[in-house]
């Protein structure tokens, strides 16, 4: 190996996802265990903290319904037109 700290460069930029993934969990664990032995948590703190949780949750439950719809029209889009129409009359009488 010519220059090692080139390859572990580019290692790094190709799975930076995975990584700031990994590194985010791990913070999030120690930070949630840190957190929750230093002080005593008022209703209020809670709350607070409660809420960004909340809105957290709102937006996946808002992102889920657009991706299988999205999904199924491509997976459709890509089949011959007569199993397409058979799917549609099946998905019709079903309702």
């Amino acid at each position: 190996m010519k220059n090692p700290r080139g390859a572990l460069k580019k290692c790094f930029k190709k799975n930076a996802l995975v990584l700031m993934t990994i590194c985010g969990v791990i913070i999030g664990v120690c930070l949630g265990l840190f957190l929750r032995d230093t002080k005593q948590w008022t209703d209020r703190d809670r709350m607070y903290i409660r809420y960004v949780g909340d809105i957290f949750l709102q937006m996946l439950k808002g992102l889920i319904l657009p991706l299988i719809v999205s999904s199924l029209v491509s997976a459709i889009s890509n089949l011959d037109l007569s199993l397409s129409g058979s799917i549609a009359i099946r998905a019709i009488a079903i309702i």
